[in-house]
């Protein structure tokens, strides 16, 4: 039977993966096939009601990389993130043009995060609003190869 509520947030993620900016091209070099320290990130990764740009499941780590569009939606954007530290991920959020400036530092800045106490992810049970959250399918049955 199929699901329409993951089905409209994978096909969203799907969208952004193919129009992704310059910044987020980059910063997925970096972080893909676990170049970065070993750790698995996954892009365009559907959480809940949103979509995270990059999200660190083992340690629950979401990375945001935010382009100029994102300075009118601010109130959306801090909405978004609490709803990510309430189910238990960190939320780094860098702005594109200071990745593309300096990305060591955003390095830096992830890698802190990544190495920070672990948090346990919340349960679906337990997760706050929206109360839809669903774990994701294996990466296999989506196709991804590690």
């Amino acid at each position: 039977m199929p699901r329409p509520y993951r089905d409209v947030h994978t096909a969203n993620a799907r969208a952004l993966r193919s129009t992704a900016t310059e910044a987020e091209g980059r910063l997925w070099s970096a972080l893909r096939g676990r170049r970065f320290g070993g750790f698995k990130f996954r892009r365009q990764y559907a959480i809940g009601d949103y979509v995270a740009d990059f999200a660190c499941i083992e340690r629950a780590v979401i990375v945001e990389l935010d382009g100029s569009q994102h300075a009118e939606q601010e109130a959306y954007d801090t909405r978004r993130s609490a709803w990510f530290e309430s189910a238990g991920y960190r939320v780094v959020r860098i702005w594109n043009a200071d990745f593309l400036r300096d990305p060591e530092s955003a390095h830096e800045a992830i890698w802190a995060a990544l190495n920070e106490e672990a948090q346990p992810v919340l349960s679906r049970e337990e997760a706050p609003h929206p109360p839809r959250w669903r774990s994701a399918p294996s990466p296999r049955l989506r196709g991804e190869k590690d």
